[in-house]
């Protein structure tokens, strides 16, 4: 969890969280992303008032349907790529392939050892 300076007004506190909120959702892999900074008045929050704490939700690695099963997309073999619509909206087909969300050169959420 970044914090800022301790000299760092509330103003400069906000706009480093919606840089760092930007930056971090302009990540392909990343569905969104939420920033607080400050705490809540209660003993039980331990945070200095600087800290940024983020919570960030990443996309499935395939696109799911709402019961979280794999969805599977018409394929064309013979040009490696996935059929599109007229809007460029992928068509589902039972046959087709699953359609990966994430970057090939991302292999899982684990990177350095660091759970993403």
């Amino acid at each position: 969890m970044p914090t800022t300076m301790a000299h760092a007004s509330i103003g400069e506190a906000l706009d480093i969280l919606e840089k760092q909120d930007v930056s971090i959702n302009s990540i392909p892999e990343i569905e969104s992303v939420v920033g607080k900074i400050g705490r809540v008045e209660s003993a039980l929050d331990p945070a200095p008032v600087g800290m940024i704490e983020t919570i960030i939700n990443y996309k499935d690695e395939y696109i799911t349907d709402k019961a979280g099963r794999r969805m599977n997309f018409r394929y064309d073999k013979s040009t490696g790529e996935f059929v599109r619509d007229t809007d460029g909206n992928l068509i589902e087909d039972a046959r087709g392939r699953p359609y990966r969300q994430w970057r090939d050169t991302i292999k899982s959420r684990m990177t350095s050892g660091k759970r993403l």
